[in-house]
């Protein structure tokens, strides 16, 4: 199925990260498998903007992150998986 789900110490389900397995979209746009400068390119034009880090981009505001290894030495890494998490989960 390709879901991993974390759950908080009451038992509720607070992180999902989400593996190739699964396809994955946010606004019509394709988040796995794909290079991580063109989907944050085509998710800024969709309005969804995030901030890049050593593991990929991260979509606060729209709850969800992308992780591409190895973004640091190649901008064109490819995203290999996807967190989503409620607002409020980082920070």
């Amino acid at each position: 199925m390709g879901l991993l789900l974390s759950y908080n110490s009451e038992g509720r389900l607070e992180f999902i990260e989400v593996t190739p397995a699964a396809e994955v979209t946010f606004n019509g746009v394709g988040l796995i498998g794909r290079p991580l400068n063109e989907v944050v390119t085509e998710l800024a034009s969709h309005g969804a903007y995030g901030e890049s880090d050593s593991f990929g981009a991260e979509f606060t505001q729209s709850g969800f992150s992308l992780f591409a290894p190895n973004v640091d030495a190649d901008e064109t890494a490819i995203v290999e998986g996807v967190s989503v998490f409620p607002r409020g989960y980082y920070g």
